[in-house]
């Protein structure tokens, strides 16, 4: 069960995609949102994860429901 904490950069290895502000989880190519939470892959990987990102998680049963999501969902998603 992957456990997420608040997007942090600095959580980040420099020079990765998570690290410059953007949705590791779906890629650059496949994404241009910023993340919203930070997490361990199944891998053990860091990751950054936009809010389609964790919704998806969510509805697939691999991740914990982030404790703030209900906020940063109405305000981001609206």
């Amino acid at each position: 069960m992957i456990v997420t904490r608040p997007y942090d950069p600095s959580w980040h290895a420099p020079g990765t995609v998570a690290r410059s502000g953007r949705c590791s989880w779906h890629g650059v190519k496949a994404c241009d949102k910023e993340p919203v939470v930070s997490f361990h892959d199944a891998s053990g990987d860091r990751q950054s994860g936009c809010e389609r990102a964790v919704a998806e998680l969510l509805a697939r049963g691999l991740m914990k429901r982030p404790p703030d999501y209900d906020l940063w969902r109405r305000h981001v998603i609206g």
